[in-house]
């Protein structure tokens, strides 16, 4: 099954008149906006190309695609071929396109607070969010469809190799990973005054040691009457820890004294039991069959 990310307009604004058949094919339908050219010159486009491939027959029941926007989570299949046409007179906007529209079926309309945050939240993915019809790679947001539509995830996410810390933390989103990692300092004995960054550039978290005892974290150490500023990031390929943070932690992040992976993550996870308690419970929309091959 092949998994996209589907925007209907700038910020999915056209999502849901094209989805209730508000259009000119007069039936649920996803619409591309890519110029005056029509797709047989667009070929060379990704985005255009796998957006024709989707449509073709042989294609249909393996590709599932999915738009959020308004508070709703859609998940569709193509259920007809391409139709090209110039925009109609009282069009509103991408008049200078010539229309490239998919019938499609609605397979599950939900409410966001329904589905997992890290498919809830996947418009904030600037990769896929920028693009108008892109592959979803991410293994947490593939397995977050598949749970959404209760499917039975594929076979190779639960095999043993596959069953591991990135696998495991990749499932929650960006405001989960800093909440848990947030949480995981103050069952240590930090103070932390907020659980997400965005006030000082680079900085996710602020932990502050006010006891007269060093804390410990494995080989993370919070001195006495210390505080640490730290980045946390998903998958990274930064090669050193940014200047303006004391410590990194993330998935694949280099092998440096102050940066710290995954496996230290889960490691500090099994540590404290209310935070073990926390993410079973961020994450029980995942199969227990994972989680229990993770080690949770």
């Amino acid at each position: 099954m092949q998994c996209y990310y589907l925007k209907i307009g700038k910020s999915n604004s056209l999502a849901t008149d094209w989805l209730a058949g508000k259009n000119p094919l007069k039936c649920p339908a996803a619409v591309i906006f890519f110029g005056p050219r029509p797709i047989k010159d667009l070929h060379n486009n990704s985005q255009v190309n796998d957006f024709y491939l989707s449509s073709l027959p042989e294609e249909r029941d393996n590709t599932i695609m999915v738009t959020i926007g308004n508070g709703k989570a859609w998940f569709l299949k193509p259920a007809g071929e391409i139709v090209e046409r110039v925009p109609p007179p009282d069009a509103t906007q991408s008049l200078d396109s010539l229309w490239k529209m998919m019938p499609v079926e609605v397979i599950s309309e939900q409410e966001l607070s329904k589905v997992p945050p890290v498919l809830a939240g996947i418009n904030a993915n600037a990769f896929l969010s920028r693009g108008t019809y892109r592959k979803i790679s991410n293994w947490g947001n593939v397995k977050a469809i598949y749970c959404s539509l209760q499917k039975p995830l594929p076979d190779e996410h639960l095999k043993m190799e596959n069953c591991n810390a990135l696998r495991l933390f990749e499932c929650l989103s960006s405001v989960e990973l800093e909440t848990l990692i947030a949480k995981i300092f103050e069952a240590a004995g930090c103070f932390v005054p907020a659980y997400r960054g965005g006030y000082v550039r680079d900085v996710d978290l602020f932990v502050h040691n006010d006891t007269d005892e060093g804390i410990n974290l494995g080989s993370l150490i919070i001195p006495a009457h210390k505080g640490l500023s730290i980045q946390v990031k998903g998958r990274t390929w930064l090669q050193e820890c940014p200047r303006e943070v004391d410590c990194l932690i993330g998935f694949g992040v280099p092998q440096a004294p102050n940066c710290f992976d995954e496996e230290w993550l889960l490691t500090q996870v099994r540590c404290f039991p209310k935070v073990n308690t926390w993410l079973n419970r961020s994450l029980d929309w995942l199969p227990q069959e994972f989680l229990i091959k993770c080690g949770l």
